[in-house]
């Protein structure tokens, strides 16, 4: 069995998951990434979700009732209150229980072993990526869905063994944006706390708006040509630098600090 794989199951098991745990969800299995299929077939992209910033502890507690041996590890370092609260962890699939399970499972896999994690990460990518090319098409991979671990500062050794796949992901905080390597695309994501003179030389910054599910959104934003982000996943390609990707609204929306911001 693969390094790491075992751990995994006896996570899974502990907290009530499922007996077949995985860390990365199909492009079929996501709301968010099917809506690439709509746009093109060149692509088929996997994410993997945790549980953010550091409510792994708290899920925890709350399944197994009593803290856990190992040190809980913030995922989510450049999180903000209003990203914390409007979070898409709590809304459609992933707020259900089977998801949370696993989710607390991946997140206390990474806790426990980053050796063991890291491995499994590869061992995944590798699955993924056979399959995906006997389609004829090319793997991306989103390892940040609802986390901030950053392969590139800690796995780098992944990108460098897959060059033919696609790594691309949403981040806060302060790293390069766009094409950071040849098979790496990060694009900004933005906060309550970004103001025009913030996102300068960020490129393209993706921010949640107060607008219904498919009604349109304006034409500019915060000074910017926008992108519609609910068309697909696919951010690198968006192509356009200086935009403002604005997704609709989503998450449990408990956001009392401005980072779903108003547009009409």
């Amino acid at each position: 069995m693969i390094y790491g794989k075992q751990t995994l199951i006896d996570l899974s098991e502990q907290v009530g998951g499922g007996i077949n745990p995985y860390l990365f969800t199909k492009q079929a299995d996501s709301t968010k990434l099917s809506h690439n299929a709509d746009v093109t077939d060149q692509y088929e992209q996997i994410v993997c979700y945790m549980l953010p910033h550091t409510s792994a502890r708290r899920y925890w507690l709350e399944i197994m009732g009593k803290p856990a041996p190992w040190k809980w590890l913030n995922v989510c370092p450049y999180s903000t209150p209003g990203c914390r609260g409007a979070c898409l962890v709590d809304s459609g699939r992933l707020g259900m229980a089977p998801a949370k399970r696993a989710m607390l499972a991946r997140t206390a896999l990474y806790c426990k072993s980053q050796e063991k994690f890291w491995s499994l990460v590869e061992h995944e990518i590798r699955l993924h990526n056979r399959r995906v090319r006997r389609k004829g098409k090319t793997l991306v991979v989103r390892l940040d869905g609802t986390s901030q671990i950053n392969i590139e500062e800690q796995a780098p050794w992944i990108l460098d063994m897959h060059p033919d796949v696609i790594f691309q992901d949403y981040l806060k905080g302060p790293y390069k944006t766009g094409w950071t390597r040849a098979n790496r695309y990060v694009v900004s994501s933005g906060t309550e706390r970004d103001t025009k003179v913030t996102i300068r030389n960020r490129g393209n910054v993706v921010f949640p708006v107060n607008v219904p599910k498919d009604e349109p959104l304006p034409r500019m934003f915060m000074g910017r040509l926008v992108v519609d982000g609910d068309k697909h996943d696919l951010r690198f390609l968006d192509h356009q630098y200086d935009r403002a990707v604005l997704v609709r609204m989503k998450g449990n929306n408990k956001d009392m600090h401005g980072f779903i911001r108003e547009v009409s």
